[in-house]
């Protein structure tokens, strides 16, 4: 199974990493589905991996760095909150 699917919004280059449609998210990195389908999980494990070595980090990333690093220099409280989304499939 391809794991990773590509897209672009907003001028930045997005990839996705999927598991079969038929899986909820959240039990594909559980034991269970680890004893059921190891392989699977491996392979997705592995391209996760692949794919965080070699990523960067886009200006976003950036942005929010310097503000935390802001907020840091001028004992300004910060907490930092971001989202994971989930694409459904055609």
């Amino acid at each position: 199974m391809d794991h990773k699917k590509q897209f672009k919004l907003h001028n930045y280059e997005y990839y996705v990493i999927l598991i079969d449609e038929s899986v909820k998210a959240q039990d594909f990195l559980t034991y269970k589905y680890f004893k059921e389908k190891p392989e699977e999980v491996w392979d997705w494990h592995y391209e996760f991996k692949r794919m965080v070595r070699l990523s960067s980090p886009n200006v976003c990333h950036t942005v929010v760095s310097e503000i935390q690093q802001f907020c840091e220099e001028n004992d300004i409280e910060c907490t930092l909150i971001t989202q994971v989304f989930i694409i459904p499939s055609k």
